[in-house]
Order: structure tokens, then sequence, then C-alpha cells
């Protein structure tokens, strides 16, 4: 699908349908991985691909929910039952805190420049926030 968008446009994609722990060490400026940590089965092994596919002076930005009872209750619990994600979805064991984030990261060859928080509030929905309790953004380059 993605291919057929972008064909009309002529835009110049390289689209990779394989895990990231296959890519090799690529040298991308800019990696992102959004919402996927926490449903992966070996997350050093994935964030070990991350970090293979990051240039030397490449930035990249990862979000995932911390595991906390917030997240829980939140993401599990009520957006699951409600209906607004699909059950099963999320499994709040999977889920990784900051701390052991950094881990991983450091494990890889990387260090974390910031941390910043997603939270979520009814009459503003999701926003930027000192708060980590229930998701978060790292910025990080190659240690």
């Amino acid at each position: 699908v993605a291919k057929a968008h972008a064909e009309p446009q002529r835009l110049d994609i390289d689209y990779r349908n394989e895990a990231v722990e296959d890519f090799g060490d690529t040298g991308f400026d800019l990696v992102t991985s959004l919402e996927v940590l926490e449903h992966v089965d070996d997350p050093q092994a994935f964030v070990d691909g991350l970090a293979g596919c990051l240039a030397d002076d490449g930035l990249m930005i990862m979000s995932t929910p911390n595991r906390t009872a917030l997240s829980k209750i939140l993401l599990v619990d009520l957006a699951e039952r409600t209906g607004q994600i699909p059950r099963g979805t999320h499994h709040h064991d999977q889920f990784v805190t900051p701390e052991e984030l950094e881990l991983l990261l450091n494990a890889a060859g990387l260090k974390v420049l910031d941390t910043t928080g997603i939270s979520y509030g009814p009459a503003n929905g999701f926003s930027l926030s000192d708060n980590l309790a229930l998701n978060y953004l790292m910025t990080v380059v190659k240690a």
C-alpha cells in the first residue's frame, strides 16, 4: 500500500519489510521507534538493531509507555475495554521504565540526551510534559 501511494508522487522511498535486527549497519541520519518497543519479544535485540541503523552523528527518537499503575489503568484497562484500541494490543509486563530503556540503550552503545513525558488530559488530549508516568519520549545519540 505504501509503495502504491508513493508511485504516482514519484517518491524515491526505500521500503523494507524486514526486522530492524536484520538491517545491518545502514547509517540513517534519523531513526524513530514510536510505540513499538512494548510489542517486541527481545527488547535488547531490537534496540541493538536500531543502534546499528543510526549514523555516527545521527539522532534517534523513541517513545514507549512507562510500566506504572497509571499506564496499566489508562492504556491497558480503559483504552482496551472501551474499544479505543483492540483488546490484547498491550501487555503491561512488556512496558519498559525509563531507567530500563536507558540501560538497554547504553548496552547498545547509545546515550540519552533527553527524556520527556507524554501526558493525557480529557480537555487537551495528549501533550508533552515533565510527567513520565504514562508515556515518554527519549532523544538518543551514539555514545
